[in-house]
């Protein structure tokens, strides 16, 4: 259970994130998911003590610690980042307000991640496509011109990048 001086902040938090920020509410949500989590973390690892204040006594193996139990949950780096984020933010926010140095919380590093290589079109997909950009074409040496470059990109494995 968040203690309500945490609960309050986070609604506050998202309010603004909304009105001011001009976040999308499916983003909104999934801060607010990040954010609960942390927050449910530090209850149960802090004890009942976590309210406001505790933000501001943050140590690194705290934050250390509510990462490894991420992982341990099976959460991905890649999604843990995002969480991370988003409770900088959160925590960066309420400092800000209430008066204390976040600097522990926010020089937490995110965790690596391996960018993933793109996937090939499969043979049915890329002829489908290159159908299309003929058909897409005003004139004829155009529509040729277009298909001999999406098949030049195709059967090179280029990208237009």
């Amino acid at each position: 259970m968040i203690s309500s001086g945490l609960r309050e902040a986070l609604q506050r938090w998202l309010a603004e994130l909304s009105a001011v920020g001009g976040r999308a509410p499916k983003t909104v949500n999934a801060y607010r998911t990040d954010v609960s989590g942390f927050l449910a973390f530090l209850q149960a690892h802090l004890g009942d003590a976590a309210g406001i204040v505790v933000l501001g006594k943050l140590a690194t193996r705290d934050m250390r610690a509510w990462m490894a139990h991420e992982r341990g949950r099976g959460v991905s780096a890649r999604s843990l980042a995002r969480s991370l984020s988003a409770v900088k933010n959160f925590v960066g926010w309420v400092a800000e307000r209430e008066g204390f140095d976040p600097s522990t919380v926010l020089m937490t590093r995110s965790p690596r991640f391996q960018n993933k290589l793109p996937r090939p079109l499969d043979v049915s997909a890329a002829r489908a496509m290159i159908d299309t950009v003929e058909l897409q074409a005003t004139t004829d040496w155009v529509a040729r011109r277009d298909a001999a470059v999406v098949t030049l990109l195709y059967g090179c494995g280029l990208r237009i990048s």
